[in-house]
C-alpha cells in the first residue's frame, strides 16, 4: 500500500469546504460533526482542531477510530479512515494552532492516522 501518501496528498490539494468527521462510542453509537480547521500533518495523517468536541472527545477516549469525508473541486468524495491520537503540545498541536481561527479555542489537536482511503465504493488504499 505504498501509494497512500500520494493519494492522500493529491486528493487533499483540491479539497473544498468543511469535512465531515465521524467517530463511534464504545457502545457503537456514531457521532458526526463538521470540521473546518484541519490540514495535512504529514504524508499519512491529518490534524483537526478540537474546538468544541464533546461527544467526539468522549469517543476518542474509548475507541480511537474515525472516518473523515470531504469533497474536492470536482465534487469527487474521499473518505479517510484510521486511528486517532490527541495532542496538547508538540508539532501536531503547533500545526493545529497555526490553522485554527483565533476566535476558536483550539483545546487540543486530534490527529487522524490514515489507514484506508476510499473514493465512493472504490478502495484506493
Amino acid at each position: 500500500m505504498s501509494n497512500a501518501p500520494s493519494i492522500i496528498s493529491e486528493s487533499w490539494k483540491t479539497r473544498e469546504g468543511p469535512a465531515i468527521f465521524a467517530t463511534v462510542s464504545k457502545d457503537g453509537v456514531p457521532n458526526i460533526v463538521y470540521v473546518g480547521a484541519l490540514d495535512l500533518l504529514d504524508e499519512g495523517s491529518l490534524v483537526i482542531a478540537n474546538n468544541y468536541f464533546e461527544k467526539t472527545k468522549a469517543n476518542l477516549a474509548t475507541t480511537q477510530t474515525a472516518a473523515l469525508l470531504f469533497m474536492d473541486a470536482n465534487k469527487k468524495a474521499y473518505q479517510f479512515k484510521g486511528t486517532l491520537s490527541e495532542h496538547s503540545e508538540g508539532p501536531a498541536f503547533d500545526r493545529m494552532k497555526a490553522i485554527n481561527p483565533s476566535r476558536h479555542p483550539g483545546h487540543t489537536a486530534v490527529v487522524l492516522h490514515v489507514t484506508e482511503v476510499y473514493s465512493g465504493s472504490n478502495k484506493l488504499y
